[in-house]
């Protein structure tokens, strides 16, 4: 390439690495700080007790990596079951389940408990609108599962619908859809979303909706990409015309 780059490089994926590792992983979020961009491989997060936690978690909790975008089109020559297939999923990356926090209160007994705020819930769904309006879309659609955490789901959407009404004089739509149902929908029914708002979920149900996008059923192209909030504020939602940056 004729251009001199210096690297830094931290190995996180030993699975024989426990304690030792959280200075190296300190390490790599210092130096991502300073150099502003990075590029991560796949780093193994073992199960079961005693396990350290997941550094992919721990790299959105430590960066603020708050918003993951995966964006699903169609390709041109690829025929699939639905056709002209263009919309965007956006998932709150840093609470609910995702937040990691877990005890025993007794032998045999273990909470885990889903974190929902309202600061996050604001974040996202204004990062979701903002999305929408640089990209000339109509309609945010939330993905919950309200009907059953009432209270941590029930935070997420009413706090959704209260800031739909900031964007209605934009012309967006918003409605809801329960996470199940989503799944259907998108099988079913690929064109009738074109954001989708996803809260931290449960992986189970966050992730059929992502499983669903990506092609399992012949829907289409797959393309990842996370926003996070950095020195000189945040990364703001992507325009089309950028996504040949997104790898």
């Amino acid at each position: 390439w004729g251009v001199a780059v210096n690297t830094d490089e931290a190995s996180l994926a030993h699975p024989l690495l426990t304690s030792c590792c959280a200075a190296q992983f300190q390490q790599a979020m210092d130096s991502l700080r300073r150099t502003k961009v990075g590029l991560k491989g796949t780093l193994v997060t073992p199960s079961g007790a005693g396990s350290h936690n997941s550094w992919n978690v721990a790299m959105r909790q430590e960066l603020d990596i708050f918003a993951s975008m995966v964006f699903c089109r169609s390709l041109e020559g690829l025929k699939t079951r639905h056709s002209n297939i263009d919309f965007t999923i956006i998932r709150e990356n840093t609470e609910g389940e995702y937040s990691g926090l877990e005890h025993s209160p007794a032998p045999g007994i273990v909470e885990s408990l889903k974190v929902m705020t309202r600061h996050k819930a604001e974040r996202i769904a204004r990062f979701a609108f903002d999305f929408a309006l640089k990209n000339d879309r109509k309609q945010v659609t939330c993905v919950h599962k309200a009907n059953i955490m009432k209270l941590g789901d029930g935070l997420f959407l009413n706090t959704f619908r209260r800031i739909a009404e900031e964007y209605k004089s934009s012309g967006i739509k918003a409605n809801d859809m329960i996470v199940d149902n989503t799944s259907m929908q998108l099988v079913g029914r690929p064109l009738a979303v074109e954001v989708v708002l996803r809260g931290g979920q449960r992986h189970v149900d966050a992730g059929a909706v992502d499983v669903v996008a990506a092609g399992r059923e012949d829907i289409g192209h797959r393309i990842g990409r996370d926003a996070r909030r950095g020195a000189k504020g945040r990364l703001g939602p992507l325009r089309r015309d950028q996504l040949h940056h997104v790898a």
